[in-house]
Formats: structure tokens, C-alpha cells, sequence
């Protein structure tokens, strides 16, 4: 709204911005405007559609730096990215990169050469490291992430995720969004692609895969030929949209041919349009996925061929939301989600087990640092340890109230945790808790920022 004589008379401006109205501006000496404080960027950038009418350029936002992906490559070097972030100086929104140099105490910005949102991280060593997100964009750093170039690629998608296995072989996902629900207009089918280099990221091709391949999620590689993606397979449509089902595709050719893999599980996960959540594999040969309502596979052939494992609950049905895994000592590893599953057989049998807070608390993350300690972190800023292999849970005060959604330790008395509106926690202990006590102490928290939400890959990678 405007008032161009007085505040007696104020004329209606319909502009794109749905937000409370909490700030008055005086443009001019008879022009006042009211605006939200908390306006989207597309509209920001809008001038007010209206004959006469002054265009609102933003002047100032505090900086939040909303972060998607962590990559820990030494115990003291770490670069992050996230969303864009408003930069003052340049008064635009701009990609987000920061680095550490003192093991998380301190993070600095850096020009990520980029105006658009990164997902996901991927780095070799302390120079090299590649940058992944939205509208088409991949960046790469050879210094150590002081500065990042734009690579080229022929496409606008959305990437996802990217992993590279030496300096010159990588992989990217992305999606296209291809139809929308007619009453939300929310996204609910994608096109999945998966893109390779041979050269370092001097050239992107887009691989070939199975009809169907929706939206992907996770992408690993353990060498140059061998490679999994998992995410969601396009199955068919009926009145209220397209339907999918959990999928993972395979390559032994380093992508030239992928294949997608008979799970035997057959329709809808059950819950929303996730995709299966993680995916980890402790040599070339043995596997799990989990992710969906209660969905997990096994493999011990190289992904080749997968099978439902058994998920143990007490209830007739244990379709629970599942995010992360971790194994560890080949046949013991535990699952958090909505619930904890825990197995010592390899996956063969997956146990759900008792948590301190009840069930009303998602977990999004787990670690475990060796054959006894153990992390998980979720919802309220909770943070529980077990010191006894997984079974037994105790909660650890992180000193956050807010969401935490990824966690590493590089070794059992180090570790970090990241969470939203930017948060970072460090542990650093020469002893493992003992009970609950704060033992966590918030390093990073820049400021206020949308909220990431569960199961949207946020991980922190560690490189030794």
C-alpha cells in the first residue's frame, strides 16, 4: 500500500507477496509505503506493478546462510554450501560457499561465482572439490575453495548430488520437474538424469537411463566403474497423479549403461514422495538401502540383485520413516528415522529398540566412531549417544532447539553436527558422555533461514 498526499488516503498495490505487513517506509515526503519484513526473493526483485508507483529495491537483509552440504576435508579444513544468501554489498542474492580452517571454530564466505542455490559438495583434497545445485549449476575450486568457476552444461535442471572418484571421473544427479499437482501446484513427478566427466568437469554428458527414472536422490561410487543411484521410478498414474516406486539403478561401466534393478518391491513407498533416504555399501559386494515407510535392502552381489530385509517393531506394521544408516564391523549397523533399528546380523533381521524420548522425535542422522560409540541426532536439536554398540541411547544436550539433520566425527572425540537456520555444533571431549550433560556448545548460527527438512540429503563428507 501507498500514500501519495497523506496517511489519511492509502491506494491498494496487488503485488506477488504474501506476508504480514509490519513495516512502514518513508519513501518520499509524501510517499509511505507498508511492506513484510520477510519477503520472498523473487519478489524482491520485482518492481510494484503498478502506474505511477516507485519500484521497491531491497536495501538491507541480515545474512543466513542456509546451509545443504558439509565436506570436511582435513580434521581442520572444511567448506560448506547452502541456499542463497542476501549479500549486501552487491545487493542480490548469491550462492553460498564458506570454509573453516581451524576444525569449524571460524567459517569465512567465499565468492561462490554463482547466483544460484548448491546442494551438494564432493572434494578430493585440500584443493579440489566440485559444487552442485540448482538451475543447471556446477562450480569447481582447484585452491582449495578460495575460488570457484562455473562449468559448463547443457541443461537447467535441478542438480542433486555429485561424486567424484579421482580428478577427472565424476558423477552428477539431477531432476526436471515434469508435472505438478493440480491442487497445490506442489511438484510430484520429476525426470531424473545422471551426467558424467571424463575430464574433470571440462565436459558433462548426460547418461543414459531406464524409462521411468523419476527423482534421484543418493549417488555413490566406490571406483571408476562401479556405481549405484537410488531414488523413485515413475510406475504409472491414476486420478490423483503419478505413482512411484522405490528404485536403484546400477553400472559396472562406469555409467555408459545403467540398469535398474528388480527389488521385488512393488508400488508406492507409502509415505509422501520420498525417496529411498540412504545408501551405503561396507565393500563392493554388500549393501543396504533404507528410506520410504519401513523399506530396506540388502545386497551381497554387487547390487546385481537386492532383498526386503525384515524389520522387527512389535506392531503389525513397522512402515515407520527411515532416513540414514550407518554399518559398522561388517554385520552390525542401526537405522534412524521415525524409529531406531538396530541389527547384528549383516541386516538379515532389523530390531527396533527403545529411545530415551518416546517416539515422537525424527531422527535424521546416525554415525558410529567404532564397535561401541554411537551418534544420532533429529528433531528439538536432540543429540543421543549409545557407548554400547547401538543398543542402549542416552541424550546429549546440544544447546539447539531447532532441527539438526547431518553429523560427522572424524574420530571418536570429534565430531560436528548441522542442522537448520545454519546451525554447526562441534563436540570435542577426551572422554564419551556419560549421561546427559552439555557437551555440545554451538559454534555457527548466522541468523534466520527457511527450514531444510528431513531426508534432503544434507551430509557431511569426510576425507582423510
Amino acid at each position: 500500500m501507498i500514500s501519495p498526499g497523506s496517511v489519511r488516503r492509502w491506494t491498494w498495490l496487488r503485488g506477488s507477496v504474501v506476508a504480514p505487513l509490519v513495516m512502514l517506509t518513508l519513501i518520499a515526503p509524501r510517499l509511505i509505503a507498508a511492506a513484510p519484513a520477510g519477503d520472498l526473493p523473487q519478489a524482491a526483485r520485482q518492481a510494484i506493478p503498478s502506474a505511477g508507483a516507485p519500484p521497491f529495491v531491497k536495501q538491507f537483509e541480515e545474512t543466513s546462510y542456509y546451509l545443504e552440504d558439509v565436506a570436511f576435508v582435513t580434521k581442520d579444513m572444511a567448506w560448506a554450501a547452502g541456499q542463497v544468501h542476501w549479500d549486501n554489498n552487491r545487493k542480490q542474492y548469491v550462492g553460498t560457499i564458506v570454509k573453516s580452517t581451524d576444525g569449524g571454530e571460524t567459517w569465512t564466505p567465499h565468492d561462490a561465482g554463482v547466483n544460484e542455490s548448491l546442494r551438494g559438495l564432493s572434494v578430493l583434497d585440500e584443493k579440489q572439490g566440485w559444487a552442485v545445485g540448482a538451475n543447471g549449476t556446477i562450480v569447481h575450486s582447484a585452491d582449495g575453495g578460495l575460488h570457484w568457476s562455473k562449468q559448463a552444461v547443457d541443461t537447467s535442471d535441478d542438480f542433486r548430488d555429485v561424486v567424484f572418484v579421482d580428478a577427472n571421473n565424476g558423477w552428477a544427479t539431477s531432476i526436471k520437474t515434469v508435472h505438478r499437482d493440480e491442487r497445490t501446484q506442489e511438484p510430484d513427478d520429476w525426470q531424473g538424469s545422471i551426467w558424467h566427466t571424463g575430464d574433470g568437469g571440462t565436459t558433462w554428458v548426460r547418461q543414459s537411463l531406464p524409462e521411468g527414472a523419476s527423482l534421484l536422490n543418493r549417488l555413490d561410487f566406490v571406483d571408476e566403474k562401479r556405481g549405484w543411484a537410488v531414488g523413485l521410478k515413475r510406475v504409472g498414474q491414476d486420478a490423483l497423479g503419478p505413482k512411484h516406486s522405490a528404485a536403484i539403478y546400477r553400472t559396472t561401466d562406469g555409467g555408459q549403461h545403467w540398469n535398474w534393478v528388480d527389488t521385488g518391491v512393488e508400488g508406492p513407498l507409502g509415505w509422501s514422495k520420498s525417496p529411498m533416504g540412504d545408501l551405503e555399501f561396507t565393500d563392493a559386494q554388500h549393501g543396504v538401502v533404507a528410506g520410504g515407510a519401513g523399506l530396506v535392502l540388502g545386497t551381497e552381489d554387487g547390487g546385481a540383485h537386492w532383498s526386503k530385509q525384515e524389520l522387527v517393531c512389535g506392531y503389525p506394521s513397522c512402515n515407520f520413516p527411515l532416513y540414514a544408516l550407518d554399518l559398522f564391523e561388517e554385520r552390525h549397523g542401526g537405522i534412524a528415522g521415525q524409529e531406531y533399528f538396530y541389527t547384528s546380523d549383516g541386516g538379515a533381521r532389523w530390531s527396533m529398540m527403545e529411545l530415551p524420548f518416546g517416539t515422537t522425535v525424527g531422527l535424521y542422522d546416525i554415525q558410529f566412531t567404532g564397535a561401541q560409540q554411537g551418534w544420532m541426532v533429529g528433531d528439538h536439536g536432540v543429540v543421543v549417544h549409545s557407548g554400547d554398540g547401538g543398543h542402549f541411547w542416552k541424550p546429549v544436550q546440544s544447546g539447539l532447539l531447532d532441527p539438526l539433520f547431518g553429523l560427522y566425527f572424524v574420530n571418536p572425540q570429534r565430531g560436528w553436527f548441522v542442522g537448520d537456520y545454519g546451525s554447526i555444533v562441534r563436540y570435542s571431549s577426551s572422554e564419551a558422555p556419560t549421561g546427559p550433560a552439555q557437551f555440545l556448545s554451538p559454534i555457527w548460527r548466522p541468523g534466520q533461514a527457511a527450514s531444510l527438512g528431513p531426508g534432503l540429503g544434507v551430509q557431511i563428507i569426510y576425507v582423510p
